[in-house]
Parts: C-alpha cells; sequence; structure tokens
C-alpha cells in the first residue's frame, strides 16, 4: 500500500477512498498547514484539530433548518417649508419603525412594533414620543394584534397634497371617529382583507371589508360609538377606486357624529356627512394629484393640487397648493423613505 510522505503526519491511502491518519498520531493533533491532494480534491486545515472540524460541521447541521427571529428597522422623514395662511414655517418630521418578527416550528408567527417619532416646527419641537406599541400573532391569514392599534374602519379615503399634507383630505377623512381601539382581528384571503377592532375599554367597536377586482378597488368601513359620553352615533365610510397605466381615480364618502357641545351639558353628537375625489396622473418619476373634498352638512370645503419628483433611492421632491377652510396654504420640501 502506497505512502504518502508529509512532516508530522503520514496519510495513507485505502481502497475505499478514505483517508486514514497513522494510528501512533492523536486525533486531536493539528494537521500541518499543507494541501494534500489525493485523487481530485483539495484539503487544507489550517492549524485546526479534527475534532474541533467535526464539532463545527455537525453544530451546522444541527442549526441549518431552525427559523430565528428577525429585527428590522425602516421608517420615514421629510423636511421643508409650509405656508399656513399666515406665516412661512421651517418643518420637518421623522417616524422611525422597529419591527421585530419570528416564527414557531409549527408555523406560527409572531412579532411585535414600535415607532419612533419626531417632529419641529421653525425653533420648537412640536413631537418627540415612542408610539404605537404593537404585538401580534398570525396563521394561514388570520391575525391578531394587541396594543395601540389603527381602528378597523380606517380605510379608503382619498389623497392629500404636499410634502406632509396640506389637509384637503380631512375634510371628509375627519369624519370617521378616531377611537382608542386596542384590539384587532384581520384576516385577508386573495384580494379580499375583513378586519374587526374593539376598544376593550368599552363597547366600541368598528369592522371593515377592502377587496381588489382587475382595475377596481373598493372599501367600506363602520364604527359604533356607543360609550361616547355623549350618545350613540355610527360612522360609515366607503370608498371606490379605479386604475388604469398612468392614470388614477377615487371618489370617498363618510359620515360621523361631531361633537356640538362638551359632555357636561349632555349635548348629542351631530351626524355629519361629507364627500371627496381624487386624481392622479403619472409620467415617468412625476406624479400629480388634484383632490377637492366637502362637508355636506356644514358646507365647508377643499381643494389642492400637488405634484411627486422621485430622485430614486427612497428620495423625492414634492409639493402642493391649497386652499382649506378658507384660508391658502401651501408647501414645498423633500420626503424620503428608509
Amino acid at each position: 500500500m502506497a505512502k504518502l510522505h508529509h512532516p508530522g503526519c503520514t496519510i495513507h491511502s485505502i481502497g475505499s477512498g478514505r483517508l486514514q491518519t497513522d494510528p501512533e498520531k492523536s486525533e486531536t493533533d493539528a494537521i500541518p498547514k499543507r494541501i494534500t491532494r489525493f485523487g481530485a480534491l483539495d484539503w487544507k486545515f489550517e492549524g485546526k484539530t479534527m475534532k474541533k472540524i467535526l464539532f463545527a460541521s455537525t453544530a451546522l447541521v444541527a442549526t441549518a433548518g431552525v427559523a430565528a427571529a428577525e429585527i428590522s428597522f425602516g421608517g420615514s422623514a421629510n423636511f421643508g417649508i409650509m405656508y399656513n395662511g399666515s406665516e412661512t414655517i421651517v418643518k420637518n418630521e421623522i417616524d422611525f419603525d422597529i419591527k421585530g418578527s419570528g416564527e414557531t416550528d409549527s408555523g406560527l408567527k409572531f412579532g411585535a412594533s414600535l415607532d419612533i417619532d419626531g417632529a419641529h416646527n421653525d425653533s420648537a419641537t412640536t413631537q418627540s414620543t415612542v408610539a404605537d406599541p404593537e404585538v401580534y400573532i398570525e396563521m394561514g391569514g388570520l391575525k391578531l394584534t394587541v396594543g395601540d392599534i389603527g381602528e378597523a374602519n380606517d380605510v379608503g379615503g382619498i389623497s392629500d397634497v404636499g410634502f406632509d399634507g396640506l389637509g384637503v383630505d380631512d375634510v371628509v377623512d375627519g369624519l370617521r371617529e378616531n377611537g382608542n381601539d386596542d384590539v384587532r382581528v384581520d384576516y385577508s384571503f386573495g384580494d379580499i382583507a375583513v378586519a374587526a377592532s374593539v376598544d376593550s375599554a368599552n363597547d366600541e367597536w368598528a369592522i371593515s371589508a377592502s377587496g381588489s377586482f382587475g382595475d377596481f378597488s373598493v372599501s367600506a368601513g363602520y364604527r359604533d360609538n356607543a360609550n361616547n359620553g355623549e350618545g350613540n352615533h355610527d360612522d360609515m365610510n366607503i370608498t371606490v377606486g379605479y386604475s388604469a397605466g398612468a392614470f388614477g381615480v377615487s371618489a370617498t364618502y363618510a359620515e360621523g357624529g361631531v361633537d356640538t357641545d362638551s359632555p357636561a351639558n349632555g349635548a348629542l353628537d351631530v351626524t355629519q356627512k361629507g364627500y371627496g375625489l381624487d386624481v392622479s396622473y403619472t409620467q415617468g418619476d412625476l406624479t400629480v394629484v388634484a383632490a377637492y373634498a366637502k362637508n355636506d352638512t356644514t358646507g365647508a370645503d377643499a381643494m389642492g393640487i400637488g405634484a411627486t419628483y422621485s430622485l430614486g433611492g427612497g428620495a423625492a421632491i414634492a409639493g402642493g397648493i391649497a386652499e382649506v377652510g378658507g384660508e391658502t396654504v401651501a408647501d414645498l420640501g423633500m420626503t424620503f423613505s428608509f
């Protein structure tokens, strides 16, 4: 049997094609830093012991199928100038999202998220919060979320204009009651999604359904505010959208209770109704949006036009001009997504 001689050890070729070390050498002795050619294979061990190599290989095989939890970071920011009808303001806003996710051996998905928000107008900080703590579990399209969640009826609506939003959409979308729901269930199947949420401190709850059908989309939401201290009223909203190529349009209708007096006086809410419309057109990196909204009960309305130009990499230049509440407002700035 032929022998290949190398300083420090002897390697024998055997009929089975395996490598066998000289029995006089301990299995824990370091293998020299040398390449030994054996057939078409190159063996290179940099001073590692055979026992350590086998241990590392076993650990890799044992953990190859284990699903690891992940933590991701993302967010958005903007800065620019805004004219609010009486003065020009230099402003910026930051929203960072921290998300953790994982999955059990049985396929149960779980996760949590937290927002870090900050905003600045001129030389004053207007917002600095850690907000929206949420924890969820999910399996088979069914998701349960607990925390500072979005109400189920908060779906649809129209687009706003400007880099930070000038408030055209608030005339109609503001008719929805923004409750304090803390338990929410979502279920999706195909292009359909349904949701239900509840405020565990009282009897208020909300439901919604959304779906897309070819070039059309529709969403509807309903909220019962039975325990708001000023009598019972229901909020409802519906939005229909159409998109074809570069062109898009959406229309929304909403109604909801609006406070007319303090709860101490026992005054009931008055149900107000409103509607809105937006039209968008995209050509290359440029998107132009026009929006109109009206409160049909009070007669208040708002209209505006804005544009966004994408610079790539998550950066864009955006601005708009609008008339809201009888005041002319405008802004121009940059937006970033991370």
